[in-house]
């Protein structure tokens, strides 16, 4: 701006003290405005109308007075930035000037915020290296302003240290940043603990832990994203949105890109779309997860979502995990069930009219009769997981049935149809089939009544 107040008097000096990161001064001449000083406070001569202010800049005409006064660097309402550039710790405000770092922006955005009011937290482009954890306090949100040029990191925690970068609590959220922490040592290292899961999502966030430079005989406990509290009690929205794990771990001990253990006295849901979880290293007698569900009260839902981990990409190991339309690498699901949300691919076979008694016979997929041989197995083309055996009869036996299905030849899964029942299902455990196996289906029957129009399925993934 060139235009000036015209008429304005010199006057009383004034010290003008702003918490802007620069006031200047300056003369109009021939080529614009010259500045003379520089800083956040300053003595300004012959100026009558000056006052304390904050984050204003003030631009000065010797012999006229006052031309122009404006923010700068300011924040917008009820939001604390934060800006590697123009940011003063001791001058940022919640809508006000840029703070320099993010915990002293989430300290003033913690005060500011409630439950029916929440502040934010709004971080600029930099690298930021801030002791951990940085906590964000309950009804603040956090984002960067761009993904790949937000930067939170933290480099070569002591060995034997426990380091999580970042804690949220109640009713907050975490997008476009990126998180990086990395050592040489043998320590416990979580990216994010979610200490309430019921109110609180990330999104678009990628996390890197690397500490793959550390020895192979010591012992890590490495964990992108821990939750450990309160579910959603219904469905609402996803608590992961485009987030992307990757882990490179060397050394024994627990490496898991999603730990899940919701702690509600009744089932609760965390939700995951578009995310991937990835597990590097490949140390003998490590645990390499990629997502594993810890209690009974955990209800995990996935959706469009991809899945690495050398030892299971999945683990069910108590509660529910239950995906839709999401890779797993190696088809392994630690041997435990799942839930596939959409309808499975299945194999199918039937017998037609009775079963012998007290025989072991091979089914033929699809209809057909039964064989004393595996003459006719089902070849796999692409490595899957079975999730599932079912068995149905029209006729309940007098004594209990076995089916058995073979991988290769060698029995993998069992399922018992019991006396006097018509129907049955085993979907306790999994079982992953290599590409160019062979999946055969055994059944033996006792004696008295005999299965009749009896049907078999099994569930792949």
């Amino acid at each position: 701006m060139t235009t000036a107040n015209g008429t304005s008097q010199c006057g009383v000096s004034s010290l003008v003290v702003t918490n802007a990161t620069a006031v200047k001064l300056g003369n109009i001449n021939n080529n614009g405005i010259t500045t003379i000083v520089y800083g956040p406070q300053v003595q300004v001569p012959n100026l009558q109308t000056a006052s304390p202010s904050l984050n204003t800049a003030v631009l000065i005409e010797s012999t006229s007075g006052l031309l122009v006064t404006g923010s700068l660097h300011t924040c917008p309402g009820n939001t604390a930035c934060v800006d590697q550039v123009y940011g003063n710790d001791a001058h940022g405000a919640v809508g006000g000037p840029p703070f320099l770092t993010i915990t002293a922006a989430l300290a003033a955005a913690g005060a500011a915020g409630t439950s029916t009011q929440p502040s934010s937290v709004w971080i600029f482009p930099g690298i930021y290296s801030e002791p951990p954890p940085l906590t964000i306090p309950s009804n603040v949100n956090v984002r960067g302003l761009m993904q790949a040029s937000v930067l939170i990191s933290a480099d070569n925690p002591a060995t034997g240290q426990t380091t999580t970068m970042i804690t949220m609590n109640s009713n907050t959220n975490l997008s476009d940043v990126s998180i990086q922490l990395t050592s040489v040592f043998h320590s416990t290292l979580q990216a994010i603990n979610m200490l309430d899961a019921s109110n609180s999502a990330i999104t678009s966030v990628t996390i890197s832990i690397n500490n793959a430079g550390a020895n192979a005989t010591g012992t890590s406990t490495v964990t992108g994203i821990l939750v450990n509290g309160p579910g959603q009690p219904i469905r609402k929205f996803y608590n992961l949105v485009n987030v992307d794990i990757v882990i490179n771990s060397t050394g024994l001990g627990n490496k898991r890109a999603l730990l899940v253990g919701l702690t509600s006295a009744t089932t609760t849901v965390f939700q995951v779309i578009d995310s991937t979880f990835y597990i590097a290293g490949n140390t003998s007698g490590a645990s390499n997860i990629a997502v594993e569900t810890t209690t009974n009260t955990t209800t995990v839902r996935m959706y469009t979502s991809s899945c690495r981990g050398l030892t299971a990409d999945i683990s069910q190991t108590a509660g529910t995990l239950a995906l839709t339309a999401t890779f797993l690498a190696f088809s392994n699901a630690n041997g435990l069930s799942f839930t596939d949300m959409t309808q499975p691919a299945k194999i199918l076979w039937s017998n037609s009219g009775n079963f012998p008694t007290s025989v072991s016979r091979y089914l033929q997929p699809g209809t057909g009769v039964s064989s004393t041989t595996e003459t006719t197995p089902y070849f796999i083309t692409q490595t899957c997981v079975v999730l599932g055996l079912s068995a149905v009869s029209a006729v309940a036996p007098t004594n209990p049935a076995t089916f058995s299905i073979h991988l290769n030849t060698i029995p993998v899964m069992t399922l018992i149809l019991p006396a006097g029942a018509t129907q049955a299902r085993n979907s306790a455990n999994s079982v992953t089939f290599p590409a160019n196996s062979i999946l055969t289906l055994l059944v033996t029957s006792g004696a008295g009544t005999s299965m009749n129009n009896l049907v078999v399925t099994v569930d792949l993934y």
